[in-house]
């Protein structure tokens, strides 16, 4: 991040500039004071004359109207421009010229006023020796403006970088839900091109075979299917009552396609259909088990679906008694998309598995958090 000027700052840093420098000079000049009256009123030290109250007033009145050019120098040679060695070097010199300034600026005025209103006159050398003598702490004084002003100035870019970084991160953020809605519309999309095919094909098969009623009764349930899934379609969480509502219409259609060759069963308890899950999770399971397994059949095609609660676990299982073969489960691109959205929505929260019983019935068992509210 580039290092501001003074000038570059903000009008209210501007002015959280200048009010830390009247308190800083004020803060010094009490405390010298309270020093002096302890010293005098306690320890017998001389008490200030005419003279030194005058130079006392001067000096950090001085001081303060320098203080800018010091805070202009330590914008200037920073900590992040200059090595740490260098910047001592450059400061120092740097101090000691604001020093000399001050100190011919403070000699002229003291000297004027000595002369003027007290009849004293000040030599160089009566006011150069106690200067000298307190050099160290002058350039102390130089070195602890600097370390401040670098101290504000971290203070500040950090907060800058503090809310360039949350800015960002709540952009990425952004980015990344679009980029997941983007995804998961393209996995929904992949889910329905060959139901619609087969439904498509079998509703002009009927016709053509003059099974009207038929026809007209497959065609009733697929519009009612695409008008739920057109309902839906911008929703990412439903209730499992909604997706039941889906897969039953599905199934129906299968029962117009298949006749007397197969037939469904749902078991659901009570207290499930209030579950909140993803769109269309389970309809391409019911889908494959329908390509896969049934219409393999040449009769008394089954398949149940059964969903339970157990821990606050919502279990569901499909199942059919077709001729699915499990070692091409996992080149279908409906399972593929399944564990894909299963991951995105429960991370590694979930079960998800395919076996065949005893009764070479495939078995999908999936097991995923119960949840009322997504």
């Amino acid at each position: 991040m580039p290092i501001p000027t003074y000038i570059q700052l903000s009008s209210k840093n501007k002015k959280r500039i200048l009010l830390g420098i009247i308190v800083f000079w004020v803060t010094i000049g009490i405390t010298i004071l309270i020093t002096k009256y302890i010293a005098c009123h306690y320890f017998g030290d001389k008490p200030l004359d005419g003279i030194e109250k005058h130079q006392y007033l001067f000096r950090w009145i001085l001081w303060s109207v320098l203080t800018p050019l010091i805070i202009s120098f330590a914008f200037k040679f920073s900590f992040e421009r200059t090595k740490i060695f260098q910047l001592a070097i450059i400061h120092f010199f740097l101090g000691t010229f604001i020093l000399l300034c001050e100190f011919f600026i403070e000699f002229s005025i003291i000297q004027y006023i000595a002369e003027k209103k007290y009849a004293t006159i000040i030599t160089l050398s009566q006011f150069a020796v106690p200067y000298l003598n307190k050099y160290w702490a002058y350039i102390s004084i130089y070195f602890l403006l600097i370390g401040l002003v670098n101290l504000f100035h971290y203070i500040l870019e950090y907060r800058q970088g503090q809310k360039i970084i949350l800015e960002s991160e709540l952009q990425n953020k952004e980015l990344a839900h679009q980029l997941t809605l983007s995804q998961l519309q393209v996995l929904k999309m992949q889910i329905r091109p060959h139901f619609l095919f087969n439904t498509h094909q079998s509703i002009l098969g009927l016709i053509i075979t003059q099974q009207n009623e038929l026809a007209k009764e497959m065609l009733i349930k697929l519009s009612s299917f695409l008008r739920l899934t057109l309902d839906k379609q911008e929703n990412e969480i439903v209730s499992l009552e909604d997706e039941l509502d889906l897969i039953k219409l599905f199934l129906d259609i299968q029962k117009i396609r298949f006749g007397e060759r197969f037939i469904y069963s749902l078991t659901i308890s009570e207290e499930a259909k209030n579950a909140k899950i993803p769109f269309l999770l389970l309809q391409p399971l019911v889908e494959n088990a329908m390509i896969h397994g049934i219409e393999k059949l040449d009769k008394n095609g089954l398949l149940k679906i059964e969903v339970s609660i157990l821990n606050h676990k919502l279990f569901i299982q499909i199942i059919d008694n077709g001729q699915s073969k499990l070692e091409n489960n996992k080149e279908r691109i409906g399972l593929s998309n399944v564990k894909n959205r299963l991951q995105h929505y429960y991370g590694s929260d979930y079960k998800f598995s395919i076996r065949k019983n005893e009764l070479a019935e495939t078995i999908v068992s999936l097991i995923i958090p119960f949840n009322e509210q997504f």
